[in-house]
């Protein structure tokens, strides 16, 4: 783990997204190591429930990402994240992710999802 965050993620609307086209739901302050440590501990151990896994997930702060066409979100590529259902229209958002040059650690790991991540909006109403 480092404090200097290794990459970043941007999100562009590129049109008005609302409440019922899947917007990005994000965890503000989940992207530290105690977060991520506690997340795995539910989320792969067969000692915990996924009741237990929910409990700790209701207990965070969460941000909606309802965006306006040409709106940025920008975030910390650690944070945990989800995509809610989308009930509505097709979502059109473009996205991609950026190496911090200040981040000098180890090359981190392929993929941009953990495989234990499993949280949806459910979670946190």
């Amino acid at each position: 783990y480092t404090d200097v965050a290794p990459q970043y993620t941007v999100f562009l609307a590129l049109q008005d997204i609302d409440e019922e086209m899947g917007r990005t739901i994000f965890l503000p302050g989940t992207n530290t190591e105690a977060v991520h440590e506690e997340y795995d501990k539910h989320a792969k151990s067969n000692k915990y429930s996924s009741t237990e896994k929910e409990r700790f997930l209701a207990q965070q702060k969460y941000r909606q990402g309802l965006l306006k066409k040409g709106d940025v979100a920008i975030m910390d590529s650690r944070t945990l994240h989800c995509g809610s259902e989308n009930r509505k229209s097709r979502r059109v958002l473009l996205y991609f992710t950026l190496r911090n040059p200040l981040y000098s650690g180890p090359v981190f790991p392929e993929g941009s999802k953990l495989e234990s991540l499993d949280i949806s909006l459910g979670n946190f109403q």
